[in-house]
């Protein structure tokens, strides 16, 4: 009870910090209180989200490392990176490392042990910002190999692998826009900057390199923004905190840009401060969100928003990129790369599973030859489909309302003997709704040009709130004579 209380609001548990510090040092003398533990432990990293830790909360700590058995030491570990503190995550994972017998477990153990080690690194103040961030990507290098290492038919950690790899080119991304920002030292003098703006015809082009420096970043920050948003999109199966865990991820690259364009690349059009739309979002989610830890991910987001507007108020009168803006784009982002980073409970559990076999007619009579058709005429292409869902929880997580067909159809050679390119693709798409877990419709395609074409078939799900998740795919081959 007082882990689930502390789970939505930790300060409802400070007062009783002292009490749960005095009954865990207690219980790790004791070799049978691993449940007692763990969730003691659980409510010191709740109690810590907000404040910074007590030596005697990290001596207790550390000491349940010693008192636990393997199960209850990956449970604790696995709780403290859901609330953002890694480097005890790491020592609590570096000590299984050893102890793991199975070679799948060790890679698997030795994968989140990695990923915790690089988010501790973005918490190591002694060393520079920029610093921190190639350790750190090093680190969730280290632990893609790994995860890739575990993965096999019967255990696909394509979600696992696929964060780290958005969470390394977000971070990729911040060190560019750090080595963007040093560039503000190389402007060139009036004379030059005046000529070069007026042959380029872009007035921010007089401030020199860091302009198209700059603008790289915002586009790659983007880039991370829309690749975060497509891993939210592809995970149907995850649980809401885990689904506005990755929003705000979304929402943390998409500032930065915003920031960049706001504070500097529109300097001479000042007034137009995008950054708003994403302070919306965050105060939505901040209200929204129940868990402790991703409300504090939002709140810092809220904060770095405020931080943009501060600078705009206090710089009314700002017409160029200097020292000025560029700190103010080097404060928000030190603050972002500074928020603990809780990792999502989808990275660890999957509360539901959700599958769709499917069917598509006509079918090849031998498997990898073409269907044949004359050209002019409709093929009917037939879909039909089974949702299945398995839960582990009641009412747990998003349920099914539509299924997305889309198919389309492409030419297998673009470019035609002649040397001309065929233009003959399709695109068709339908939404049905499933009827005790099945849906079927039906497609007419037609062939104005000879030769392999390819039909391929994807399908998406729709939720109760409409958000589309991709899902599955089949293919087909049309010989068209």
């Amino acid at each position: 009870a007082l882990a689930a209380i502390g789970d939505t609001q930790s300060s409802a548990i400070v007062p009783a910090v002292a009490d749960i510090i005095s009954m865990l040092k207690k219980l790790t003398v004791q070799s049978d209180q691993g449940t007692a533990i763990s969730l003691l432990c659980i409510a010191i990293f709740q109690v810590h989200v907000n404040f910074s830790w007590s030596q005697q909360a990290n001596e207790v700590v550390n000491k349940a490392i010693c008192r636990v058995d393997l199960w209850v030491a990956f449970r604790i570990a696995r709780s403290a990176t859901r609330y953002g503190h890694h480097s005890v995550a790491h020592k609590f994972f570096d000590r299984m490392v050893k102890r793991v017998p199975a070679l799948n477990l060790s890679f698997w153990i030795q994968g989140l042990c990695d990923l915790s080690l690089a988010e501790s690194h973005l918490s190591d103040v002694a060393i520079s910002l920029s610093r921190r961030l190639e350790l750190s990507m090093n680190c969730y290098l280290l632990g893609l190999s790994k995860l890739k290492n575990v993965t096999n038919p019967s255990r696909a950690l394509t979600f696992q692998a696929e964060f780290s790899r958005q969470r390394i080119e977000f971070l990729s991304s911040c060190l560019q826009l750090i080595q963007a920002c040093r560039t503000v030292q190389l402007a060139p003098p009036p004379v030059l900057a005046r000529a070069v703006a007026a042959s380029t015809r872009d007035e921010l082009m007089r401030f020199g390199r860091i302009t198209v420096q700059l603008r790289k970043s915002v586009v790659k920050l983007r880039q991370a923004a829309d690749a975060m948003s497509k891993l939210r999109q592809s995970a149907f199966d995850a649980d809401q905190e885990s689904l506005v865990n990755l929003q705000i991820q979304q929402q943390m690259a998409l500032i930065l840009a915003q920031t960049v364009e706001s504070t500097c690349l529109s300097a001479s059009q000042q007034g137009d401060i995008s950054v708003e739309d994403s302070f919306l979002m965050i105060s939505k989610i901040v209200q929204a969100t129940v868990h402790v830890a991703v409300r504090n991910m939002a709140r810092q987001c809220a904060e770095s928003v405020d931080l943009v507007r501060r600078f705009w108020n206090a710089n009314t009168d700002l017409k160029e990129i200097n020292h000025l803006n560029v700190g103010c784009i080097m404060d928000c982002l030190k603050l972002l790369i500074e928020t603990p980073l809780c990792f999502p409970r989808f990275l660890f559990q999957t509360l539901q599973t959700t599958s769709i076999k499917l069917a598509v007619s006509p079918q090849p009579r031998v498997d990898g030859e073409a269907i044949t058709t004359t050209m002019n005429s409709q093929l009917a292409v037939k879909v039909e489909g089974v949702v299945q869902v398995t839960s582990s929880h009641q009412s747990s997580g998003r349920s099914v309302r539509a299924v997305q067909v889309t198919i389309q159809s492409n030419p297998a050679h673009p470019i035609g003997l002649c040397g001309k390119a065929i233009e003959s693709s399709t695109i068709m798409k339908t939404t049905v709704e499933p009827h005790n877990d099945y849906f079927s419709t039906q497609f007419l395609l037609s062939f104005t040009s000879a030769g392999l074409h390819d039909v391929l078939i994807k399908t998406a799900l729709l939720d109760t709130f409409d958000a589309l998740c991709d899902y599955g795919q089949s293919s087909l081959k049309i010989k068209v004579v």
